[in-house]
């Protein structure tokens, strides 16, 4: 198998992005449907999510509190590369609703869609699913702290995180949405 790289990048020369999260849409692994298009190999990550079917819900975490991480994972010494991926946000007000969907999220595999604040958005978990691994609740001890929940879902996965085509978030049904 050749490793031959394929391209190279060179430095936007126009500040035209921004960072951040703008919604986290969760849904149950076995119920969601992904069709690709490209190789997803690590050799040639052109693969990029082009339809879908399922059943989502939208997370909308607090401003400037999401993030979403995935880092190559490489041993040389055994010839193994996969990568860890991390979804981690924010809700506010503890209350018995919130309470009872995070005892089921704490079970549940999921995959998860992070809307990002450029309008893009990218598929976490698509072949081993995510789990909620760590999670705070907190009400805070000054008037201007977060009272409300720190959630963080993890992943292993052969592949780097999928790209979705902007027509493919439509294509998702998206259940109820609680306003915090």
């Amino acid at each position: 198998m050749s490793c031959a790289l394929t391209t190279g990048f060179t430095l936007n020369p126009c500040n035209d992005t921004i960072g951040g999260v703008k919604s986290i849409y969760i849904g149950d692994f076995s119920g969601l449907t992904i069709v690709t298009s490209g190789s997803g190999t690590v050799a040639s990550p052109t693969l990029i999510a082009t339809g879908s079917s399922g059943t989502v819900f939208e997370y909308q975490p607090l401003k400037n509190s999401a993030s979403a991480t995935f880092t190559p994972v490489v041993s040389v010494e055994n010839g193994t590369v996969f990568f860890q991926t991390t979804v981690t946000f924010n809700m506010r007000n503890i209350n018995g609703e919130k309470r009872e969907e995070l005892a089921l999220l704490s079970k549940a595999k999921v995959m998860l869609i992070v809307e990002m604040n450029t309008g893009g958005s990218i598929m976490f978990g698509t072949e081993q699913g995510m789990y909620l691994t760590a999670g705070t609740i907190t009400t805070g001890a000054a008037f201007g702290d977060l009272q409300g929940y720190t959630l963080t879902f993890t992943s292993d996965e052969t592949i780097q995180p999928i790209p979705l085509a902007s027509t493919v978030a439509a294509t998702f049904t998206v259940g109820s949405t609680e306003v915090q």
